[in-house]
Protein backbone atom coordinates (compact mmCIF):
# COMPACT_ATOMS: atom_id res chain seq x y z
CA UNK A 1 0.00 0.00 0.00
CA UNK A 2 1.10 3.52 -0.69
CA UNK A 3 1.74 5.98 2.14
CA UNK A 4 -1.25 8.06 1.04
CA UNK A 5 -3.52 5.07 1.77
CA UNK A 6 -2.57 5.28 5.44
CA UNK A 7 -2.68 9.07 5.89
CA UNK A 8 -6.15 8.84 7.47
CA UNK A 9 -4.57 7.04 10.43
CA UNK A 10 -3.14 10.38 11.57
CA UNK A 11 -6.69 11.67 12.12
CA UNK A 12 -7.16 9.00 14.80
CA UNK A 13 -3.76 9.34 16.43
CA UNK A 14 -3.03 12.96 17.36
CA UNK A 15 0.36 12.07 18.86
CA UNK A 16 1.49 10.48 15.60
CA UNK A 17 0.20 13.47 13.63
CA UNK A 18 2.04 15.89 15.90
CA UNK A 19 5.40 14.15 16.09
CA UNK A 20 5.45 13.24 12.37
CA UNK A 21 4.39 16.66 11.13
CA UNK A 22 6.83 17.88 8.46
CA UNK A 23 6.33 21.48 9.54
CA UNK A 24 6.93 20.52 13.19
CA UNK A 25 10.10 18.65 12.32
CA UNK A 26 11.34 21.64 10.35
CA UNK A 27 10.53 23.97 13.26
CA UNK A 28 12.23 21.71 15.81
CA UNK A 29 15.44 21.69 13.81
CA UNK A 30 15.92 25.45 13.98
CA UNK A 31 17.41 25.78 17.50
CA UNK A 32 17.92 23.63 20.60
CA UNK A 33 15.28 25.62 22.50
CA UNK A 34 12.82 25.14 19.64
CA UNK A 35 13.52 21.39 19.82
CA UNK A 36 12.80 21.32 23.58
CA UNK A 37 9.66 23.41 23.12
CA UNK A 38 8.44 21.13 20.32
CA UNK A 39 8.99 18.03 22.45
CA UNK A 40 7.01 19.46 25.38
CA UNK A 41 4.18 21.33 23.64
CA UNK A 42 1.98 18.52 22.31
CA UNK A 43 -0.64 18.91 25.04
CA UNK A 44 -0.84 22.68 24.48
CA UNK A 45 -1.39 22.26 20.73
CA UNK A 46 -3.89 19.46 21.32
CA UNK A 47 -5.88 21.56 23.79
CA UNK A 48 -5.92 24.51 21.38
CA UNK A 49 -7.27 22.20 18.66
CA UNK A 50 -10.00 20.93 21.00
CA UNK A 51 -10.93 24.55 21.73
CA UNK A 52 -11.14 25.26 18.01
CA UNK A 53 -13.41 22.24 17.56
CA UNK A 54 -15.63 23.54 20.37
CA UNK A 55 -15.86 26.93 18.66
CA UNK A 56 -16.90 25.24 15.44
CA UNK A 57 -19.61 23.21 17.16
CA UNK A 58 -20.97 26.28 18.95
CA UNK A 59 -20.90 28.20 15.68
CA UNK A 60 -22.87 25.51 13.85
CA UNK A 61 -19.94 24.34 11.74
CA UNK A 62 -18.81 20.78 11.08
CA UNK A 63 -16.04 19.89 13.57
CA UNK A 64 -14.92 16.95 11.40
CA UNK A 65 -13.77 19.35 8.70
CA UNK A 66 -10.69 20.18 10.79
CA UNK A 67 -8.59 17.08 11.48
CA UNK A 68 -5.67 17.54 13.85
CA UNK A 69 -3.06 17.13 11.10
CA UNK A 70 -4.70 19.91 9.08
CA UNK A 71 -4.80 22.12 12.18
CA UNK A 72 -1.05 21.68 12.70
CA UNK A 73 0.29 22.17 9.19
CA UNK A 74 -0.53 25.13 6.96
CA UNK A 75 -1.60 24.64 3.40
CA UNK A 76 1.06 23.70 0.91
CA UNK A 77 2.96 26.74 -0.30
CA UNK A 78 2.48 28.73 2.91
CA UNK A 79 5.47 30.29 4.59
CA UNK A 80 6.84 27.85 7.21
CA UNK A 81 7.71 30.76 9.50
CA UNK A 82 4.01 31.54 9.89
CA UNK A 83 3.23 27.99 10.99
CA UNK A 84 1.29 27.29 14.16
CA UNK A 85 4.49 26.10 15.86
CA UNK A 86 6.34 29.33 15.16
CA UNK A 87 3.40 31.55 16.10
CA UNK A 88 2.93 29.79 19.42
CA UNK A 89 6.65 29.69 20.14
CA UNK A 90 7.08 33.41 19.54
CA UNK A 91 4.06 34.33 21.66
CA UNK A 92 5.57 33.07 24.94
CA UNK A 93 8.35 34.67 26.96
CA UNK A 94 11.91 33.48 26.23
CA UNK A 95 12.32 32.11 29.75
CA UNK A 96 9.09 30.11 29.44
CA UNK A 97 10.24 28.46 26.23
CA UNK A 98 13.59 27.47 27.71
CA UNK A 99 15.83 30.21 26.34
CA UNK A 100 18.41 31.74 28.60
CA UNK A 101 18.51 35.51 28.52
CA UNK A 102 21.99 35.49 30.02
CA UNK A 103 23.56 35.17 26.59
CA UNK A 104 21.85 38.35 25.45
CA UNK A 105 22.36 40.42 28.57
CA UNK A 106 25.31 39.05 30.50
CA UNK A 107 25.67 39.98 34.13
CA UNK A 108 27.99 42.81 34.96
CA UNK A 109 30.13 42.98 38.03
CA UNK A 110 30.28 45.95 40.27
CA UNK A 111 33.75 47.02 41.19
CA UNK A 112 33.94 49.20 44.29
CA UNK A 113 37.02 51.32 44.90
Amino acid sequence: MAASDWIGFLDYSPEAAYYSSPMGQEFAGTTPTAQRYYEKSFSDMYNQWLGELGKRVRGGQDPFSLPFRSYLDPEEGDNPFTSRYTQTYKSIAPTARGASTGAYAPRTRQIYF
